[in-house]
């Protein structure tokens, strides 16, 4: 059975009931709801990777990421003198720092720099072998903005 406008206008002016303000207040709080699951979703490392196999501005910021977690030290001399697992490995030392400070600098980095850190090798894309510190960054980060 359906209401109709007379009806609906009664409720209003005897009760105060109002069902499409009701229906307005239910779906912003399910709009609400479904927004804060969303902002709560757990990353994982498979999203770092994914993330970083199709967007080239996330290649960047990782490189700035994994040049900040060196030390001090390594970042002067832009190599690894420590295995702490922080930062580049030996190998990339030298590349990443240099090409993490041309962003900063500059705000891009070239296609073939890009391509450098997706190249597959035996461990997946270069840059993925750097997956947990890029997470554990991204955790930290939303625990600071929370």
């Amino acid at each position: 059975m359906a209401v109709t406008g007379a009806e609906t206008d009664f409720l209003v002016k005897s009760s105060g009931y109002n069902p499409v303000d009701s229906f307005l207040k239910i779906s912003e709080s399910l709009f609400i709801e479904q927004m804060e699951k969303e902002m709560t979703k757990q990353l994982t490392g498979t999203d770092i990777v994914n993330l970083l196999k199709t967007n080239d501005k996330a290649i960047c910021r990782a490189l700035v990421v994994l040049k900040n977690r060196q030390t001090a030290d390594e970042q002067v001399i832009k190599g690894c003198k420590y295995k702490n697992f922080r930062g580049f490995r030996p190998a990339h030392a030298k590349m990443g720092t240099s090409m993490a400070e041309f962003y900063e600098t500059h705000g891009y980095l070239s296609e073939k720099q890009i391509n450098y850190w997706r190249v597959i090798g035996k461990q997946g894309m270069r840059i993925s072998i750097y997956w947990k510190q890029l997470l554990q960054e991204a955790k930290e980060k939303a625990a600071r903005a929370a």
